[in-house]
Order: structure tokens, then C-alpha cells, then sequence
């Protein structure tokens, strides 16, 4: 993403969820490793933050994802006070995901961005319903976007999610 977004700072690494996403250092920078918050500071102010969480949170209650998303928000919020922020929905998976992902379903996601979306109005946030970008007519991931497991998808999705960003934020 680099290459395509030069001048755009990318925290992202997997096996974070909701819970953990505040305390686990796990994000490399050099040598070292950050929560976070702290890999974020790093970067200095921004006046956009797009965040994306879930994937990874879907074996939490929705009650559990909220609370941690919650207060994940607060320190993103307290770090860029004067940020637009945005909360990113969490992305279909194909119909065989529970091949490899028996507890992953798009039924389960769909829950679970309604929560994020509502988590969104309280906290006076923007949402964007990303997974518009890349679900086909069913409304999940097409099979050919993700054989291998039915939920990572590679750079030709992400162009496609990055094109509805482009086109569905506030400049």
C-alpha cells in the first residue's frame, strides 16, 4: 500500500481484536514493538484516522466488542483531538469461509457492523460501509477474491476498497 498511498501512515497487523488492541504490543516499527497508541504517536498528528476492526473480534460477545472498540476510540479520540475519524465496517467473506473459519459467518459481520455503525453515531464519528466495495450480489466475499481461506482477499480488493474510500469521505 506504500506505493499506492505514499504519503499515508498504515498501522496495521494481524491477530489484534478489540481487546486487545489497546494493550498488546504488537505493531513493529525498527526493532521495537508498540500498542497501538503508541506506534500511532510515532506518526505525529493527523487529521484524518481510518480504523478498521473486527475480523479478528468475532469470537468476543458483540457486548465484549463494543465495550473494547469503546474505549479503543477514546484513546484514538484523546491522541487526535482535532481528527476527523472514521470507522471502517468489517469486510464479507466468501460462502466456504467456515472451511477454515468455523465461527466466521457474513450474518455474524453483519451483526457486528450494526454495532460498530451504532457505536459510530454515539461517538459523534463518521462510518463508512466499506464492505459495499468488494461484496458481490449475495452480499459476500465472491469466491474468486479469496480461494485460499475466504476472507483475506488480495491487492485487486483492496484497490477496490480504496476507490470507496476516495469516493465516500470527507475531503
Amino acid at each position: 500500500m506504500g506505493q499506492v498511498l505514499p504519503n499515508v501512515k498504515f498501522i496495521a497487523v494481524q491477530g489484534i481484536n478489540t481487546l486487545n488492541v489497546n494493550t498488546k504490543a504488537a505493531f513493529p516499527i525498527g526493532n521495537d514493538y508498540y500498542t497501538f497508541i503508541d506506534a500511532a504517536r510515532q506518526y505525529g498528528k493527523k487529521s484524518k484516522v481510518y480504523i478498521m476492526l473486527g475480523g479478528n473480534s468475532l469470537s468476543l460477545t458483540k457486548e465484549q466488542f463494543v465495550d473494547g472498540y469503546r474505549t479503543f476510540l477514546h484513546s484514538v479520540k484523546e491522541l487526535y483531538p482535532d481528527a476527523t475519524i472514521y470507522l471502517q465496517s468489517m469486510m464479507p467473506v466468501t460462502v466456504n469461509v467456515q472451511q477454515v473459519y468455523p465461527t466466521v459467518s457474513n450474518e455474524i459481520i453483519n451483526e457486528y457492523n450494526l454495532a460498530i455503525r451504532e457505536l459510530a453515531r454515539e461517538e459523534k464519528v463518521y462510518f463508512v460501509d466499506v464492505a459495499v466495495s468488494v461484496m458481490d450480489s449475495e452480499g459476500r466475499l465472491p469466491l474468486e477474491a479469496s480461494p485460499a481461506d475466504g476472507m483475506h482477499f488480495g491487492s485487486a480488493y483492496y484497490e477496490m476498497w480504496l476507490e470507496y474510500l476516495r469516493r465516500h469521505t470527507a475531503d
